[in-house]
Protein backbone atom coordinates (compact mmCIF):
# COMPACT_ATOMS: atom_id res chain seq x y z
CA UNK A 1 0.00 0.00 0.00
CA UNK A 2 2.77 2.32 0.86
CA UNK A 3 5.26 2.60 -1.91
CA UNK A 4 8.28 4.34 0.01
CA UNK A 5 7.79 3.33 3.72
CA UNK A 6 11.16 5.05 4.44
CA UNK A 7 9.85 8.65 3.45
CA UNK A 8 7.09 8.12 6.07
CA UNK A 9 10.06 7.05 8.84
CA UNK A 10 12.00 10.08 8.04
CA UNK A 11 9.30 12.38 8.54
CA UNK A 12 7.86 11.16 11.47
CA UNK A 13 11.71 11.46 13.12
CA UNK A 14 11.60 15.15 12.41
CA UNK A 15 8.53 15.27 14.79
CA UNK A 16 8.94 17.55 17.70
CA UNK A 17 9.99 16.01 21.30
CA UNK A 18 11.11 17.92 25.09
CA UNK A 19 14.36 18.74 24.74
CA UNK A 20 14.17 16.83 21.42
CA UNK A 21 14.34 13.63 22.71
CA UNK A 22 12.77 11.81 20.07
CA UNK A 23 11.41 8.78 22.56
CA UNK A 24 10.17 6.91 19.22
CA UNK A 25 10.65 3.41 18.42
CA UNK A 26 8.94 2.09 14.93
CA UNK A 27 8.27 -1.23 13.56
CA UNK A 28 6.58 -2.75 10.08
CA UNK A 29 4.35 -5.28 10.78
CA UNK A 30 3.17 -5.90 6.96
CA UNK A 31 1.48 -3.23 5.92
CA UNK A 32 0.58 -1.58 9.54
CA UNK A 33 3.32 0.66 11.29
CA UNK A 34 3.50 0.51 14.58
CA UNK A 35 5.09 3.09 16.61
CA UNK A 36 6.10 2.86 20.42
CA UNK A 37 7.63 4.91 23.47
CA UNK A 38 10.97 4.10 23.76
CA UNK A 39 11.58 3.38 27.19
CA UNK A 40 15.39 3.95 27.42
CA UNK A 41 15.24 8.20 25.89
CA UNK A 42 12.77 8.62 28.86
CA UNK A 43 12.75 8.64 32.23
CA UNK A 44 12.88 12.69 32.88
CA UNK A 45 10.67 14.48 35.10
CA UNK A 46 8.65 16.39 32.42
CA UNK A 47 8.21 12.87 31.40
CA UNK A 48 6.80 11.20 34.34
CA UNK A 49 3.10 12.64 33.61
CA UNK A 50 3.27 11.14 30.18
CA UNK A 51 1.49 14.70 28.65
CA UNK A 52 4.83 15.99 26.80
CA UNK A 53 5.88 12.11 25.36
CA UNK A 54 1.95 11.47 24.27
CA UNK A 55 1.88 15.19 22.14
CA UNK A 56 5.10 14.24 20.91
CA UNK A 57 3.73 10.93 19.39
CA UNK A 58 0.89 13.39 18.01
CA UNK A 59 3.38 15.25 16.23
CA UNK A 60 4.77 11.58 15.18
CA UNK A 61 1.93 11.24 13.42
CA UNK A 62 0.70 14.52 12.15
CA UNK A 63 3.66 14.01 9.92
CA UNK A 64 2.67 10.41 9.09
CA UNK A 65 -0.75 11.51 7.86
CA UNK A 66 0.77 14.04 5.93
CA UNK A 67 3.74 12.00 4.18
CA UNK A 68 1.32 9.43 3.30
CA UNK A 69 -1.21 11.87 1.72
CA UNK A 70 1.78 13.22 -0.47
CA UNK A 71 1.93 9.13 -1.30
CA UNK A 72 -1.90 9.23 -2.55
CA UNK A 73 -2.56 7.52 1.02
CA UNK A 74 -4.83 7.96 3.51
CA UNK A 75 -3.75 6.80 7.45
CA UNK A 76 -5.65 5.44 9.76
CA UNK A 77 -4.81 5.73 13.91
CA UNK A 78 -5.56 3.66 16.68
CA UNK A 79 -3.95 4.37 19.68
CA UNK A 80 -3.56 2.52 22.69
CA UNK A 81 -5.43 3.08 26.12
CA UNK A 82 -2.57 2.45 28.48
CA UNK A 83 0.97 3.22 27.83
CA UNK A 84 3.06 -0.21 28.04
CA UNK A 85 6.21 0.29 26.42
CA UNK A 86 6.82 -3.22 25.55
CA UNK A 87 3.48 -2.66 23.11
CA UNK A 88 2.96 -0.06 20.18
CA UNK A 89 1.36 3.34 21.71
CA UNK A 90 -0.47 3.52 18.45
CA UNK A 91 -0.97 1.46 15.18
CA UNK A 92 -1.27 2.96 11.85
CA UNK A 93 -2.98 1.32 8.69
CA UNK A 94 -3.01 3.22 5.53
CA UNK A 95 -6.02 3.04 2.43
CA UNK A 96 -5.81 4.51 -1.04
CA UNK A 97 -7.22 8.04 -0.76
CA UNK A 98 -10.43 9.09 -0.19
CA UNK A 99 -11.88 12.00 -2.74
CA UNK A 100 -12.41 13.67 0.20
CA UNK A 101 -8.93 13.55 1.56
CA UNK A 102 -6.35 15.91 0.87
CA UNK A 103 -3.32 18.49 2.28
CA UNK A 104 -5.53 21.32 2.24
CA UNK A 105 -2.92 23.59 3.25
CA UNK A 106 0.24 21.95 1.34
CA UNK A 107 2.06 21.43 4.35
CA UNK A 108 3.96 18.26 3.80
CA UNK A 109 7.02 19.93 2.45
CA UNK A 110 7.02 22.75 5.30
CA UNK A 111 8.03 18.70 7.46
CA UNK A 112 11.48 19.09 7.12
CA UNK A 113 11.63 22.89 7.52
CA UNK A 114 9.87 22.89 10.63
CA UNK A 115 12.37 24.74 13.79
CA UNK A 116 11.50 26.43 16.81
CA UNK A 117 12.22 30.12 17.02
CA UNK A 118 13.18 31.51 20.72
CA UNK A 119 14.40 34.77 19.48
CA UNK A 120 11.97 37.80 19.92
CA UNK A 121 9.34 37.83 17.30
CA UNK A 122 8.42 40.98 15.42
CA UNK A 123 5.24 43.01 16.79
CA UNK A 124 2.80 42.38 13.99
CA UNK A 125 -0.79 41.75 13.52
CA UNK A 126 -1.33 38.62 12.13
CA UNK A 127 -3.42 38.60 8.69
CA UNK A 128 -6.72 37.51 8.17
CA UNK A 129 -6.00 34.77 5.76
CA UNK A 130 -3.56 33.08 8.94
CA UNK A 131 -5.90 33.41 11.80
CA UNK A 132 -8.47 31.76 9.73
CA UNK A 133 -6.28 28.98 8.45
CA UNK A 134 -5.58 28.60 12.40
CA UNK A 135 -9.27 28.67 13.68
CA UNK A 136 -10.03 25.65 10.72
CA UNK A 137 -7.22 23.16 12.38
CA UNK A 138 -10.15 20.78 13.80
CA UNK A 139 -9.31 17.23 13.10
CA UNK A 140 -11.64 15.05 14.09
CA UNK A 141 -14.75 15.26 16.22
CA UNK A 142 -13.01 15.25 19.26
CA UNK A 143 -14.60 17.91 21.12
CA UNK A 144 -12.00 17.20 24.06
CA UNK A 145 -9.40 19.17 22.41
CA UNK A 146 -9.82 22.96 21.84
CA UNK A 147 -7.61 25.81 20.82
CA UNK A 148 -7.67 29.68 21.52
CA UNK A 149 -5.87 32.47 20.35
CA UNK A 150 -4.79 35.76 22.07
CA UNK A 151 -3.49 39.10 20.48
CA UNK A 152 -4.69 41.58 23.11
CA UNK A 153 -1.55 43.25 24.17
CA UNK A 154 -2.58 43.25 27.69
CA UNK A 155 -3.26 39.75 27.92
CA UNK A 156 -0.14 38.82 26.79
CA UNK A 157 1.39 41.15 29.08
CA UNK A 158 0.33 39.14 32.24
CA UNK A 159 0.82 35.56 29.91
CA UNK A 160 4.56 36.33 30.17
CA UNK A 161 4.60 37.32 33.48
CA UNK A 162 2.98 34.09 34.34
CA UNK A 163 5.57 32.27 32.29
CA UNK A 164 8.10 34.48 34.20
CA UNK A 165 7.20 33.23 37.38
CA UNK A 166 6.72 28.82 35.71
CA UNK A 167 10.01 29.79 34.54
CA UNK A 168 11.87 30.81 37.69
CA UNK A 169 10.43 27.52 39.55
CA UNK A 170 11.82 25.28 36.61
CA UNK A 171 15.66 27.37 36.91
CA UNK A 172 15.25 26.80 40.65
CA UNK A 173 14.72 23.08 40.71
CA UNK A 174 17.70 20.75 40.79
CA UNK A 175 16.32 17.65 38.80
CA UNK A 176 14.91 19.75 36.24
CA UNK A 177 18.45 21.79 35.67
CA UNK A 178 20.75 18.31 35.84
CA UNK A 179 17.99 17.00 33.32
CA UNK A 180 18.24 20.26 30.52
CA UNK A 181 21.34 20.90 31.17
CA UNK A 182 22.79 17.24 30.10
CA UNK A 183 20.53 17.42 26.82
CA UNK A 184 22.25 20.56 25.89
CA UNK A 185 24.95 19.45 23.04
CA UNK A 186 27.98 22.16 23.35
CA UNK A 187 30.54 23.28 20.74
CA UNK A 188 30.82 24.27 16.72
CA UNK A 189 29.78 21.03 15.60
CA UNK A 190 26.69 20.90 18.65
CA UNK A 191 24.48 22.78 15.20
CA UNK A 192 24.77 19.59 13.67
CA UNK A 193 23.82 17.24 16.24
CA UNK A 194 20.69 15.37 15.52
CA UNK A 195 19.53 14.63 18.95
CA UNK A 196 19.72 16.97 22.36
CA UNK A 197 19.57 21.10 22.02
CA UNK A 198 21.95 22.60 20.44
CA UNK A 199 23.19 25.72 21.75
CA UNK A 200 23.15 28.08 19.25
CA UNK A 201 19.43 27.36 18.85
CA UNK A 202 18.43 28.38 22.41
CA UNK A 203 18.27 32.02 21.28
CA UNK A 204 21.20 33.50 23.42
CA UNK A 205 23.72 35.89 22.85
CA UNK A 206 27.19 35.47 23.30
CA UNK A 207 27.64 36.73 26.54
CA UNK A 208 24.20 34.35 27.81
CA UNK A 209 26.07 31.47 26.18
CA UNK A 210 28.83 32.11 28.20
CA UNK A 211 26.81 32.49 31.37
CA UNK A 212 24.65 29.50 30.54
CA UNK A 213 28.03 27.42 30.21
CA UNK A 214 29.59 28.87 33.77
CA UNK A 215 26.20 27.68 35.60
CA UNK A 216 25.92 24.61 34.07
CA UNK A 217 27.48 22.70 37.50
CA UNK A 218 24.56 22.83 40.13
CA UNK A 219 26.41 23.48 43.04
CA UNK A 220 26.96 26.64 41.20
CA UNK A 221 23.63 27.49 40.20
CA UNK A 222 22.51 26.80 43.82
CA UNK A 223 25.36 29.61 45.08
CA UNK A 224 23.95 31.57 42.67
CA UNK A 225 20.48 31.36 43.61
CA UNK A 226 20.84 32.16 47.25
CA UNK A 227 23.01 34.86 46.82
CA UNK A 228 21.82 36.73 44.06
CA UNK A 229 18.55 34.95 43.17
CA UNK A 230 20.06 34.79 39.75
CA UNK A 231 16.47 31.70 38.66
CA UNK A 232 14.36 34.90 38.33
CA UNK A 233 17.21 36.78 36.18
CA UNK A 234 17.14 33.79 34.06
CA UNK A 235 13.00 33.65 34.11
CA UNK A 236 13.27 37.20 32.91
CA UNK A 237 15.83 36.45 30.04
CA UNK A 238 13.75 33.47 28.90
CA UNK A 239 10.38 34.87 28.82
CA UNK A 240 11.53 38.13 27.08
CA UNK A 241 11.44 37.11 23.55
CA UNK A 242 7.58 36.37 24.12
CA UNK A 243 6.19 39.98 25.08
CA UNK A 244 6.24 41.22 21.19
CA UNK A 245 4.58 37.98 19.94
CA UNK A 246 1.70 39.20 17.76
CA UNK A 247 -0.48 36.10 19.08
CA UNK A 248 -0.29 33.69 21.88
CA UNK A 249 -2.55 30.09 21.56
CA UNK A 250 -3.40 27.54 24.06
CA UNK A 251 -4.40 24.16 23.52
CA UNK A 252 -7.19 22.63 25.95
CA UNK A 253 -8.54 19.19 26.92
CA UNK A 254 -11.41 17.96 28.92
CA UNK A 255 -9.42 14.90 29.94
CA UNK A 256 -6.18 12.91 29.66
CA UNK A 257 -6.70 9.78 28.01
CA UNK A 258 -4.57 9.08 25.28
CA UNK A 259 -6.16 9.30 22.59
CA UNK A 260 -7.05 12.59 23.66
CA UNK A 261 -3.62 14.13 24.01
CA UNK A 262 -2.17 12.69 21.06
CA UNK A 263 -5.07 14.57 19.14
CA UNK A 264 -3.74 18.05 20.64
CA UNK A 265 -0.38 16.61 19.71
CA UNK A 266 -1.62 16.19 16.68
CA UNK A 267 -3.17 19.60 16.41
CA UNK A 268 0.26 21.03 17.76
CA UNK A 269 2.42 20.02 15.03
CA UNK A 270 -0.34 21.57 12.25
CA UNK A 271 -0.60 25.42 13.86
CA UNK A 272 3.16 24.67 13.84
CA UNK A 273 3.44 23.53 9.88
CA UNK A 274 0.77 26.43 8.83
CA UNK A 275 2.83 28.69 10.83
CA UNK A 276 6.10 27.86 9.00
CA UNK A 277 4.21 27.87 5.58
CA UNK A 278 3.68 31.63 6.04
CA UNK A 279 6.72 32.27 7.24
CA UNK A 280 5.84 32.89 11.30
CA UNK A 281 8.16 31.28 14.00
CA UNK A 282 6.40 28.99 16.59
CA UNK A 283 7.85 28.52 20.39
CA UNK A 284 6.01 26.29 23.12
CA UNK A 285 6.98 28.56 25.95
CA UNK A 286 5.54 27.07 29.47
CA UNK A 287 5.93 23.62 31.29
CA UNK A 288 3.31 24.12 33.89
CA UNK A 289 1.18 21.52 32.78
CA UNK A 290 3.85 19.09 32.97
CA UNK A 291 5.07 20.03 36.19
CA UNK A 292 2.08 20.00 37.66
CA UNK A 293 1.29 17.02 36.09
CA UNK A 294 4.43 15.33 37.90
CA UNK A 295 3.38 16.68 41.36
CA UNK A 296 0.28 15.21 41.06
CA UNK A 297 1.38 11.70 40.63
CA UNK A 298 3.61 12.34 43.69
CA UNK A 299 6.60 13.82 42.35
CA UNK A 300 9.16 14.26 45.65
CA UNK A 301 11.50 16.64 43.43
CA UNK A 302 10.06 19.98 44.50
CA UNK A 303 10.14 21.92 47.49
CA UNK A 304 6.46 22.62 49.20
CA UNK A 305 7.89 26.54 48.16
CA UNK A 306 8.02 25.07 44.39
CA UNK A 307 4.61 23.71 44.85
CA UNK A 308 3.10 26.40 46.22
CA UNK A 309 4.19 28.92 43.81
CA UNK A 310 3.33 26.22 40.91
CA UNK A 311 -0.47 26.48 42.20
CA UNK A 312 -0.97 29.67 42.18
CA UNK A 313 0.50 29.74 38.79
CA UNK A 314 -2.02 27.41 37.81
CA UNK A 315 -4.38 29.76 39.22
CA UNK A 316 -3.59 32.89 37.67
CA UNK A 317 -3.75 31.38 34.19
CA UNK A 318 -6.89 30.05 34.16
CA UNK A 319 -8.31 33.32 35.68
CA UNK A 320 -6.41 34.83 32.84
CA UNK A 321 -7.31 32.76 29.83
CA UNK A 322 -10.96 31.97 31.29
CA UNK A 323 -10.89 28.89 31.38
CA UNK A 324 -13.85 26.48 31.88
CA UNK A 325 -13.59 24.38 35.07
CA UNK A 326 -13.32 21.14 32.91
CA UNK A 327 -10.16 22.28 30.63
CA UNK A 328 -7.23 21.53 31.38
CA UNK A 329 -4.20 23.17 29.26
CA UNK A 330 -1.88 20.86 27.75
CA UNK A 331 0.48 23.76 25.51
CA UNK A 332 1.29 26.94 25.21
CA UNK A 333 2.89 28.68 22.41
CA UNK A 334 3.02 32.09 20.68
CA UNK A 335 3.44 32.91 17.26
Amino acid sequence: MIENQTALIEAAITAPSGDNIQPWKFRWVEDVLEVYLDETRLGGLLEESKIANLLSVGAVLENIHLAALAQQTSANFQISPKVIYEKPIAYISFDPLGNQEEDYFQLAPQIEKRTVNRYPFKKTVLTTEILESLSQIGLSDLPAVQTIFCSEREQIRKTVQFCKDVDSVRFSNMRLHKEFRSNVRYGRKAIHCKDGLAIQTLGLNLLDQIGFILTHNWQVMQLLIRTVAIEKFMAYKSTKPIAPSPTLGSILVTNFENATIVEAGRIMQRIWLIAQRFGLGFQPICTLPYLQAAIAQGSKDFSPQQKQKLSECQKTFRSLWSLDAEQELVLLFRI
